[in-house]
């Protein structure tokens, strides 16, 4: 991996790109590789920012898990159409997989069928600097094992049930030959709130750390069902609460609701709110231009306790205590 991470590497780019490649290339998951190197083979770079817009769009490719060859492919069809295992044997499985593979363009590669976008990729990079984050993770985690001392990585949220063995973790687990998590010795560990401490001291049970990243990866993902300002919020809470443990992050998370938060440029319109709630509003528009609405909000909002966030952003305050609340029903072995 590192030679053709180095390869890579060497195309014609900028500083600016050449060390977002390396960041990112050096973290990829093995379900990610895997995507990476068809879509290389694909599609040849011929400079950095073609790499990057690869890498930008990885989440548009499918992985049809250990379908590495047609009769293989042809076996993945069946159960994805759920033919009956009584009526599998009257099927030829290498034409059925050759019939999938003109319909859903695509390629073998390492053990599996790496299926291409029904559509053409967008641009995501345009060339301009401007190089965004890879943020479709919340915890990632370098793993190894006896068989493979060096490690790889996963990331998580990983929304794959481990039966379906097409996900992320599944196929680190394999390509590190092993069966479970437990069977893995923690390397090295990355949260995507740069509030979080160092993760691997704060986990004795390995399961256990990728049970909350999957959860906090979920939490993230579905932004308090819409919630308004759901970003600024958790991170002003989570400074409300001193955070800086990943369960906590994730209690926090699932617990949003019970803070309440008001952005620096709501301030004018809190104001109002509090003066039409007191019966006073009238009163101070008819010296509107001479009343500052903003320094009576922030007065306000100390009184009742809230406290401002260190980047001036906003205030919060948490209301009753937190409940421990059962997220989205995903396995870990």
């Amino acid at each position: 991996m590192n030679e053709n991470i180095n390869a890579l590497l060497q195309l014609d780019g900028t500083q600016k790109e050449q060390d977002w490649l390396r960041e990112n290339l050096e973290t990829l998951s093995v379900r990610e590789g895997t995507i990476l190197a068809a879509a290389l083979q694909r599609n040849p770079p011929d400079s950095m920012a073609d790499v990057i817009n690869h890498m930008l769009t990885l989440e548009e490719y499918e992985v049809r898990y250990r379908a590495g060859n047609y009769e293989q492919l042809g076996e993945f069809c069946m159960q994805e159409k759920g033919i009956p295992n009584e009526l599998r044997n009257y099927i030829d499985a290498k034409e059925l997989g050759m019939s999938y593979a003109e319909e859903h363009s695509g390629t073998f590669l390492d053990g599996h069928y790496i299926e291409y976008p029904k559509t053409e990729l967008s641009q995501r990079y345009k060339g301009d600097g401007y190089l965004p984050k890879m943020t479709d993770w919340s915890v990632r985690l370098k793993l190894a094992s006896e068989q493979v001392p060096g490690g790889l990585w996963v990331k998580l949220p990983d929304y794959q049930d481990m039966n379906e063995e097409s996900g992320d973790i599944r196929m680190t687990l394999d390509a590190l030959r092993v069966r479970t998590v437990q069977e893995c010795t923690l390397l090295k560990a990355e949260c995507i709130l740069p509030e979080i401490g160092d993760i691997v001291s704060q986990y004795d049970n390995l399961a256990e750390l990728v049970y909350d990243g999957q959860n906090l990866g979920c939490l993230l993902d579905e932004q308090g069902q819409g919630m308004q300002g759901f970003d600024a919020r958790l991170a002003a809470a989570m400074e409300y609460e001193n955070c800086s443990r990943l369960s906590m992050a994730v209690e926090i998370a699932q617990n949003l609701s019970s803070y309440e938060y008001v952005p620096t440029l709501r301030l004018h319109d809190y104001a109002v709110e509090e003066l039409g709630e007191r019966g006073l509003l009238e009163k101070v528009q008819n010296i509107s231009e001479h009343f500052n609405y903003e320094e009576y909000a922030v007065n306000l909002l100390e009184q009742q306790g809230y406290m401002q966030t260190s980047d001036g952003l906003g205030f919060v305050l948490r209301f009753g205590e937190l409940e421990q609340i059962q997220v989205s029903g995903m396995t870990m072995q």
